[in-house]
């Protein structure tokens, strides 16, 4: 146990002054780019489904550029294809019956 509590000290000193100063004038490679295309993640599995059952089918596109190291501009392109909104199920409801009646 006495071991234990040594080899547990002795990391946690390490680890307190094994600090890694950042080296200063050093660029990336991502800051080279100047354009960037992305799309969410959630939309891949619209893509290949058949279901009927889906309620949206979506495809969405994200352009941004960049103007300056902070500055960006960006662009969505949406695409949205809407079977059953918001989850309703096409049934005779209310509003079909008052429908009827007035024709």
């Amino acid at each position: 146990m006495k071991n234990l509590l040594i080899i547990i000290i002795t990391l946690v000193s390490f680890s307190a002054f094994a600090q890694v100063t950042p080296q200063k004038n050093t660029t990336s490679e991502i800051e080279g780019f100047k354009n960037r295309l992305s799309f969410p993640v959630i939309i891949l599995s619209n893509l290949w489904e058949e279901n009927d059952r889906i309620n949206t089918k979506h495809i969405e596109l994200h352009y941004k550029r960049k103007i300056t190291s902070k500055d960006y501009v960006g662009i969505k392109f949406a695409s949205w294809r809407l079977f059953q909104p918001m989850g309703i199920l096409w049934w005779d409801g209310l509003l079909d019956k008052i429908d009827s009646e007035t024709e």
